[in-house]
């Protein structure tokens, strides 16, 4: 086992390798309008640094039937950072993307992994 000191420390060395700041996640509220009809409001629920890259090959093979055609790239979060699959992200650069599956390790984990994938403008 690794002592939680160190996983600790190993946490604060990841975190600090992260460099984009500025990244939103929000999360989707579903209101009943009362008439058949809803409204959706996004919330912000974090507001965190990241670092993102390309997926491999195996990754986008093995989420293929998640990911379709969309862009993807692989985001890391901080650890502890709250998410759920389908919150929206909001990329510094104007960009939105949606979570579409989480690949962080089960155990000592040193961040959070995630598969996004991008949403057309007026998605």
């Amino acid at each position: 086992m690794i002592p939680a000191s160190e996983l600790a420390a190993m946490r604060a060395t990841a975190s600090s390798a992260l460099d984009i700041s500025g990244v939103q996640i929000q999360r989707k509220s579903v209101t009943d309008n009362g008439n058949g009809t809803q409204s959706i409001t996004w919330s912000t629920i974090a507001t965190v640094a990241a670092t993102e890259a390309k997926p491999t090959a195996s990754v986008m093979q093995q989420y293929s039937g998640v990911i379709g055609s969309a862009t993807v790239w692989t985001l890391r979060l901080p650890y502890g950072t709250s998410y759920h699959a389908d919150d929206r992200i909001l990329m510094p650069s104007g960009e939105t993307r949606r979570i579409s599956a989480d690949l962080s390790d089960s155990s000592y984990s040193t961040c959070a992994l995630l598969l996004v994938a991008r949403i057309q403008p007026g998605g």
